[in-house]
């Protein structure tokens, strides 16, 4: 005669490996499901998981929706977030992103100016236009001037060359720990051009 604990014993074991293998199964069902999204990316080097919005793409601690038109270059400076060249063609017209650089947001705004040389009888600041707006819970001021573009040599601190009929077209957003600088400088035309684009793919931006 089978022995009444024996029994119990091994009906319970079969009921848990029944119900392990059912558990198993649902997580590998789950799991397949979530990598099969393909329009989820998801970073994570050591740092809480991160996850973007489907055509988006990770700029520091923000994301923003990706401009195609836009090619993304490795940062020429460990000061720069991200870089972008905007006309491979001609091969000018640059987009560099800065955070954790020093000085308030209007104390840079300052500096750039002083980078540009007014192209009439005008300071560069008084044709400077400038307007703010809010965007995801983000405060982002708008800049945009014209003028000769002292490019220089910053390890050198001297001018390297003047590039006439230059523009900068930049935003700066507050409110994600620390502000982040888009600075686009170009030609004037190329600038004008990207003008809108640039300021859809600064309204994108959100916080990660």
């Amino acid at each position: 005669m089978i022995n009444v604990k024996f029994l119990i014993l091994l009906i319970t074991l079969i009921i848990s490996t029944i119900l392990s293998l059912y558990i198993f199964s649902k997580e590998a069902e789950k799991d397949k499901s979530f990598n099969s999204d393909t329009n989820i990316k998801v970073l994570n080097r050591g740092e809480d998981r991160i996850t973007l919005k489907p055509g988006y793409e990770k700029i520091g601690n923000l994301q923003a929706r990706k401009v195609d038109s836009w090619s993304r270059e490795t940062p020429s400076s460990s000061m720069r977030v991200a870089q972008y060249k905007l006309d491979y063609v001609r091969g000018n017209g640059q987009l560099v992103v800065f955070s954790g650089i020093g000085g308030s947001p209007d104390e840079n705004i300052q500096r750039w100016y002083k980078q540009f040389k007014s192209e009439s009888s005008l300071p560069i600041a008084e044709t400077s236009s400038n307007w703010e707006i809010v965007a995801s819970q983000l405060e982002i001021k708008f800049v945009y001037f014209e003028g000769t573009f002292m490019k220089s040599d910053m390890r050198m601190n001297s001018v390297t060359e003047e590039l006439k009929d230059y523009a900068l077209l930049a935003a700066i957003i507050s409110g994600a720990n620390e502000p982040y600088y888009f600075k686009m400088t170009g030609p004037s035309s190329l600038i004008k051009s990207q003008k809108s684009l640039f300021e859809s793919f600064i309204q994108s931006i959100q916080k990660l």
